[in-house]
């Protein structure tokens, strides 16, 4: 090779290796040494030369021992905060089971329709919600009990409603399995059929198996707070836990007005009184407007 490196780099060139570590090896080069210099820069400026690789070896030392504390603090807090989620999460199941038990007992079905609405608000923590029941054959659905802008409960069961005013999302989630639970970010609030705001608006949908018959909407109109995820889980299992209680309460009092009619209809004398009965029963109890026997 006809290179000559002591003229086009302007002298010789040195290098020192700064630092060994397998992970990043550092070097320090010197260039444009003049040959006849070389002796005294490395008498002069060795002991000089060891001190700043010595030096530069403690600071990476340091800024490693700093990158691993902080690696270990960031893997410390992710279990803490995992530790703390899974407690959290016990802590909210366990809220809903005793919810769930404090409800499962009413008297009839109203009333398990208030005690829910008051449940979902003063222990399980949300603003507003309101029970509905769906009717899929009239395709409509009608109010039981809701709340106010107060954060009172109220008696909503005049309201009915069209299922084609409910929006696309929730028209959708009632046909479909994959979720009872679907939240609609900045959406209009509404109370008994009017818009009073704006916010996050949610339906938990109950089933009978894969059949809705109806479903809670609840909303943050009062503390316009986000929705976590530990209420998500929350509202998914309450739904499940109270569409139990609902089916379960049902047929005890089909049973009840079952075995009633059956003791009406026992007292009767005649094929007229019979009749009757019948009529009388069905639209007292049956939610029948006219009803004729032939």
């Amino acid at each position: 090779c006809n290179w000559n490196h002591t003229q086009d780099l302007g002298g010789d060139s040195y290098i020192l290796m700064l630092d060994n570590t397998p992970i990043k090896r550092t070097y320090l080069l010197i260039q444009s040494v003049q040959a006849r210099t070389a002796h005294n820069i490395y008498e002069e400026s060795y002991d000089a030369m060891q001190l700043a690789a010595a030096r530069w070896q403690c600071i990476r030392a340091e800024k490693n021992a700093s990158q691993e504390m902080r690696h270990r603090d960031i893997r410390e807090a992710q279990y803490v905060d995992e530790i703390s989620q899974r407690e959290r999460f016990i802590e909210n199941m366990k809220l809903v089971q005793q919810v769930a038990l404090e409800i499962s007992n009413p008297d009839s079905l109203k009333d398990l329709y208030y005690k829910a609405v008051e449940a979902l608000r003063e222990r399980l923590g949300f603003d507003r919600t309101t029970l509905m029941l769906l009717d899929m054959k009239k395709r409509s659905f009608s109010g039981t009990y809701g709340t106010d802008e107060s954060g009172v409960t109220i008696d909503e069961f005049h309201t009915q409603y069209d299922l084609h005013q409910l929006s696309e999302e929730y028209i959708a989630a009632l046909s479909s399995l994959e979720s009872n639970l679907v939240i609609i970010e900045d959406a209009p609030i509404y109370t008994a059929g009017k818009v009073v705001g704006q916010g996050w608006n949610a339906m938990l949908i109950l089933r009978d198996g894969n059949e809705p018959f109806g479903w809670f909407a609840l909303d943050n109109f009062i503390h316009r707070k986000p929705i976590t995820a530990y209420q998500k889980q929350m509202l998914d299992s309450f739904g499940s836990l109270f569409s139990q209680i609902y089916i379960r309460k049902r047929q005890e009092q089909n049973v009840r007005m079952l075995h009633s009619s059956m003791v009406e209809l026992s007292r009767c004398t005649t094929v007229s009184d019979v009749c009757k009965s019948a009529v009388t029963f069905a639209i007292k109890n049956l939610g029948i407007d006219r009803m004729a026997v032939f």
